[in-house]
This record gives structure tokens, C-alpha cells and sequence, in this order.
């Protein structure tokens, strides 16, 4: 269960962390649905794996992207792009976070953060089989 997790979130694609695991897509879901607090690790792990994507997204909006084109199996030329429609969502999001609580827009409401430290008792509680699971609900259950 660990490594899922923390293979889910490290890249917040189901699939792919499931290989990692070496656990089916199929076992990994019913093992959500049955286990509550399983679930609620897996909803954590893909907390962190949210805030990466937003990371690489936001680079994206300012850095633009690169295709390569390829002729005859060789890279004979570079376009530099940059998606207008993924900076302004971007800059939406930044706007209404800049704007604070009390502005007339505001940024929509998210389930609590959790902490690194919150984590890392999950992953530790799982790689270490608390038998009790209390460190896993503790963590799972306290927001910040």
C-alpha cells in the first residue's frame, strides 16, 4: 500500500503507480472502496501529486513549450509555443488567490493541507504495518 502511494504520488496517474507497486488497477481500486482509510491516504497522496502538476503547469504558462520537428529520423528544426489558454487559466487562479478572503472573488474552497510531516507518518505507519492503524487516522484525520 506504501509504495502505491507514494508512487501515486509522486505522479498522480492511478496506472502508473500501480506498476510501481506491483498491484493491479483493478485491486488498488477495491481496496479503496473497501478500506476508508486507505482511501483517505490515497486522497492525500494525490494532494502532493496536485501541487506538482500545478508546479509544472505554471512553467509551462510562462516557458512555453518546444516541438521538435523531425525529418528523416533528425531534428531539423525547434517551435517554441506557449498555450495562451493554459496562461490565462493559470493567471485566473493567481488573480483570485492575490485577491485574499475578504475580495469579492474568491478562490474556491479546497479540502484542509495536509503537512509533509502528516505524510511521512503515513508512509511510514503503512511501510512499518501499525497494526492499530491510529497513525494513519491521526494523520489522515488531523487538518492544519
Amino acid at each position: 500500500m506504501a509504495k502505491l502511494l507514494e508512487a501515486l504520488a509522486e505522479t498522480g496517474i492511478v496506472i502508473d503507480a500501480c506498476d510501481a507497486a506491483g498491484k493491479s488497477k483493478t485491486a488498488a481500486y477495491a481496496l479503496r472502496r473497501r478500506d476508508p482509510l486507505f482511501a483517505q491516504a490515497w486522497e492525500l497522496a494525490l494532494g502532493y501529486a496536485r501541487d506538482r502538476l500545478a508546479d509544472t503547469l505554471l512553467a509551462r504558462s510562462i516557458e512555453g513549450n518546444v516541438e521538435q520537428i523531425i525529418k528523416d529520423g533528425q531534428i531539423v528544426a525547434e517551435k517554441h509555443f506557449i498555450d495562451n489558454r493554459l496562461g490565462l487559466a493559470i493567471l485566473k487562479r493567481l488573480d483570485q488567490r492575490a485577491d485574499g478572503p475578504g475580495a469579492p472573488r474568491r478562490a474556491p474552497q479546497t479540502a484542509p493541507r495536509r503537512t509533509d510531516a502528516d505524510w511521512e507518518v503515513v508512509l511510514t505507519a503503512l511501510h512499518t504495518g501499525d497494526p492499530d492503524r491510529s497513525a494513519i487516522e491521526q494523520a489522515v484525520a488531523a487538518p492544519n
